[in-house]
């Protein structure tokens, strides 16, 4: 036997198993933490903001960087028509100007589309396989004009039933290697960025290992069901396929970012977590993923904004943050998690699943990020954190406790700084 405390583990290679009450539980390492500094787009947090931008839409968002900012963001996501534009008085350098100096970097996704499409705001298939690669290298190049910091080419449309399905994923991968190609010879800092889903197994890992982009976010959070066990196994594998090829893992919580009320424009997924979520749950899912160590994509309107159009043709996109209590709720909840992760190196930290607690159900996922223990509850029951553990952040605002310790009713997810535990059993199994 030795001792350890239940975070001291982190400095070592293994996984430890430790007796609490009788019961052991183990704490898996999942991902090792950085040690050292790392480029901004690997552990920064992304305001995902909705809509496919004109020029003239882009006033709206000058007014909302500070805000942003103070929020705790790093950078936003914007989807423009248009990157190519460079006529007197465009708004969109203008925006990149502003946005830096707020501390903030730009990332764009050219939508290529001539008209405001509302349903279309999060992830269509932007990129096609058969993509044009002169005229990707030349959005990234007027980009890169711009002074924008990342470029998002969006879904990528993988259609393997059709013929040469390997020919065209292996022609696009060779695009985009010259898009990272030419970055390189610029010395550029711009970043490319993408999404795939990982339905198709084969075509995930060839854009993952092949496409080399600094993001390639996929469907694991957003798609999975409101299941502890099968969000922490999403999470182990998203790592080990990272981890394996030494990339940046970003995280996308939401498809349709809840930007509207409408379930079509959602865009959700049936049978995930977001199909039918309560406002309690999406609160939840949003403070359980800004604990995880990497990039964060986090909806605008999931931190307290609005976004709706004017009734005006062709109709024009506004912006702002929400002045109800649940949007005042909703935007302290987010400035208090960003805070806490940056305070705590979240974004680059070591992550490991700890299991078998005795107060911990089936349905009840708790991790270690760095030093920091985060209980998800996807059960139907409250369930009781013991009071050695002190509580740093709820998912549902003000604490409720016991003599035992703190409730965490279901639908919520609470951050804590553990309790130091003793009788540590080295004689453990590989995550």
């Amino acid at each position: 036997m030795t001792h350890r405390t239940l975070v001291s583990w982190l400095t070592g290679t293994e996984d430890v198993t430790e007796v609490i009450n009788g019961d052991a539980c183990t704490t898996r390492l999942i991902h090792r933490g950085e040690r050292q500094e790392v480029s901004w787009w690997q552990q920064a947090v992304i305001c995902d903001v909705p809509g496919a931008f004109a020029d003239c839409d882009l006033t709206a968002i000058f007014t909302l960087l500070p805000a942003i900012r103070r929020l705790g963001f790093e950078a936003i996501l914007l989807r423009v028509f248009d990157l190519s534009t460079h006529r007197k008085g465009a708004k969109l350098p203008l925006l990149v100007k502003e946005a830096h100096g707020h501390d903030l970097k730009v990332l764009v996704r050219p939508t290529g589309a001539d008209t405001q499409n509302l349903a279309a705001v999060d992830s269509p298939p932007l990129i096609d396989l058969d993509a044009d690669s002169d005229a990707l290298e030349a959005q990234l190049s007027a980009a890169y004009d711009i002074g924008v910091d990342g470029v998002d080419l969006g879904m990528i449309n993988d259609e393997p039933e059709l013929p040469n399905a390997e020919q065209r994923t292996s022609n696009f991968s060779a695009t985009v290697n010259r898009l990272l190609a030419q970055l390189a010879d610029l010395n550029s800092k711009v970043i490319l960025t993408a999404e795939a889903t990982r339905s198709n197994p084969e075509f995930y890992k060839h854009h993952l290992t092949e496409d080399w982009f600094h993001h390639l976010r996929d469907d694991s959070l957003f798609a999975t069901p409101w299941n502890a066990a099968q969000l922490q196994q999403k999470i182990r594998v998203c790592f080990a396929d990272h981890d394996s090829l030494g990339q940046a893992i970003p995280w996308r919580p939401s498809l349709g970012g809840r930007w509207s009320s409408s379930s079509r424009l959602r865009g959700v997924i049936s049978g995930s977590w977001e199909d039918q979520a309560t406002d309690s749950r999406y609160d939840a899912m949003m403070t359980f993923t800004s604990s995880l160590p990497g990039a964060i994509y986090l909806p605008f309107r999931g931190v307290g904004g609005e976004v709706w159009a004017t009734s005006s043709y062709p109709p024009q996109l506004r912006f702002a943050l929400g002045t109800d209590a649940y949007a005042r709720f909703r935007r302290g909840l987010a400035r208090n998690a960003l805070q806490l992760r940056r305070r705590h190196g979240l974004g680059t930290a070591t992550l490991a699943f700890v299991d078998n607690l005795p107060w911990a159900n089936k349905d009840v996922s708790v991790h270690l990020s760095g030093k920091v223990m985060v209980v998800l509850n996807t059960s139907t029951e409250p369930v009781v954190v013991p009071v050695e553990n002190q509580p740093l952040l709820y998912s549902a605002g003000f604490f409720d406790s016991s003599d035992e310790g703190t409730i965490l009713e279901p639908e919520t997810c609470a951050w804590f700084t553990p309790a130091p535990h003793q009788s540590i059993d080295t004689k453990n199994r590989k995550a």
